[in-house]
């Protein structure tokens, strides 16, 4: 089973950085024109979904879950790159979007926290990204005109977040790969 893991870990590791990397540019850069941040967030989803569509078809042979994984990498490039060719698209559409994709991504982390419980201890930190995922989503769905400075902090406390779980995510595959 370690076998699997192998080649696996630096996935979630890169995106984990990624996200990060993107999360403190949106802190720092906070009035970044909505345009600009829109694009910067279509560049983050869709390397992150290329990433996602890796892993998954590198997992096909032995994850009953690998096409939960691809539909979540395809959903996550192809949104990534409306985001990044048409980020003049009105701004509530987008907020719309960033919901409903915070909801999936969300809900697909819970599924796989349950799914993996047993056979990793800190699963529950995928847990805990996936709920924020989730009540993230809900609130941007309830108040869609925040703001686009509010919602670049909270854009970039999601992805500094998710990007902390991934990377520990990625280190605890690497651990598991070396038993």
């Amino acid at each position: 089973m370690t076998d699997i893991f192998k080649s696996l870990w630096l996935m979630p590791i890169l995106r984990g950085v990624f996200a990060i990397l993107f999360g403190i540019i949106l802190f720092l850069c906070p009035r970044l024109s909505l345009i600009l941040m829109l694009m910067i967030f279509g560049a983050f989803v869709m390397i992150s979904g290329i990433f996602t569509i890796v892993m998954a078809v590198a997992r096909r042979q032995y994850d009953v879950m690998w096409r939960t994984y691809l539909t979540d990498g395809i959903v996550n490039t192809v949104i990534g790159l409306l985001f990044f060719v048409f980020p003049s698209m009105t701004s509530l559409i987008i907020i719309y979007v960033i919901a409903a994709l915070a909801l999936v991504g969300g809900s697909i982390q819970i599924a796989n926290a349950i799914a993996l419980r047993e056979l990793f201890p800190a699963v529950w930190l995928n847990m805990i990204m996936g709920l924020l995922l989730v009540l993230f989503g809900l609130i941007v769905f309830v108040h869609p005109v925040a703001g686009a400075i509010a919602i670049s902090y909270v854009i970039g406390l999601v992805a500094i977040t998710y990007g902390v779980v991934a990377v520990g995510f990625g280190m605890q595959l690497r651990q598991v790969s070396r038993l």
